[in-house]
């Protein structure tokens, strides 16, 4: 392990930055094997001794920090580099979508929320924008993803062709993630209790208004549930109106 670690520039070790890589190159340290050379104390003397204890025993693969298995996702990001330079505007906004898709599902799988949107695109010569907006409300939505994406991307008026497109999304937890849709056949159905009873349509001629003898055979031809009919659902005709020709009849009988 000391063998492989001797032969990795300085900034692969944890906490060693681009200005401490600075320093320790002035006084000859280059490689994690040159610090392997060293002592602590002579270690000391270029960065410090409370940064020459940690960069010495990480150099000798000492580290007895707990390993964290478990870690919470910030953010959420995808991208998709073309092979070729893509100046085609319904090839970019399809991939946006499927971009967008795919974050939408990882999110409500996970049962988060996004509650910044942020786009960027990548062209040809490597120069790169990122563009980001605030939901008002955070959401997991298909739909409320695309649409932030799609105006992040149409108010840049891209005209050049592009190497690389990503979004990224900052998220936080759903207090509230929508329950799966219940499946028809996982509810049992209920069995029908009590008689079975059988409906009648029939059609019977209609009354014309104020003539009470008609209405009185007509009550008479379809029996107690017919009657009950005419008694609870009045006359749509008014007093003046003798035109109406016929009504339907619905009445119950026990099976």
């Amino acid at each position: 392990m000391l063998a492989f670690l001797a032969m990795l520039p300085v900034t692969k070790i944890w906490g060693v930055g681009k200005r401490t890589e600075q320093v320790l190159a002035r006084a000859g340290f280059r490689t994690i094997g040159d610090i392997q050379r060293a002592t602590e104390p002579g270690l000391a003397a270029v960065v410090g001794a409370n940064a020459a204890r940690d960069i010495w025993q990480l150099a000798h693969g000492q580290d007895d920090r707990p390993v964290a298995t478990d870690w919470e996702e910030k953010s959420i990001s995808t991208e998709e580099t073309f092979d070729v330079d893509c100046a085609d505007p319904d090839v970019l906004s399809q991939t946006l979508l499927e971009l967008v898709e795919r974050v939408g599902a990882r999110l409500r799988q996970a049962g988060k929320l996004a509650r910044t949107g942020q786009i960027k695109v990548r062209f040809g010569d490597f120069s790169t924008i990122t563009r980001q907006r605030a939901f008002s409300a955070s959401t997991n939505t298909d739909r409320g993803l695309l649409r932030c994406a799609r105006e992040l991307y149409e108010r840049e008026h891209i005209q050049r062709p592009v190497r690389l497109l990503g979004s990224a999304w900052p998220t936080s937890w759903n207090p509230a993630p929508l329950a799966a849709p219940r499946s028809r056949s996982s509810s049992p159905r209920r069995a029908p209790t009590g008689p079975r009873r059988a409906t009648t349509i029939s059609i019977a001629p209609w009354t014309p208004c104020g003539n009470a003898s008609a209405a009185t055979r007509s009550s008479a031809a379809h029996g107690p549930a017919a009657r009950r009919s005419d008694h609870a659902r009045p006359s749509p005709c008014s007093a003046d109106r003798t035109d109406c020709r016929s009504h339907v009849v619905v009445s119950e009988e026990p099976r």
